[in-house]
């Protein structure tokens, strides 16, 4: 029997930093790990409205990664 293990889960924020001189968004990439499993999506995606706050930054996009190790038992 195949058994999946539920793993902390991790937020990818993506910042908008600026344009390029060819009109490109500038993008700046932050993982957050070791996420509660049990957080809610509501309670994750609260955290977007803070973190743009302290950041002084605009999030492009918010991203939960949900992981689990798979086993056989």
């Amino acid at each position: 029997m195949i058994e999946k293990i539920s793993m902390p889960s991790s937020i990818r924020l993506k910042y908008l930093k600026g344009v390029d001189p060819n009109g490109k968004d500038i993008l700046k990439t932050r993982t957050i790990n070791n996420i509660a499993q049990s957080a809610t999506d509501e309670l994750v995606y609260g955290l977007k409205a803070l973190l743009e706050e302290v950041q002084n930054s605009t999030i492009a996009e918010f991203t939960r990664l949900d992981s689990g190790k798979i086993t056989e038992s």
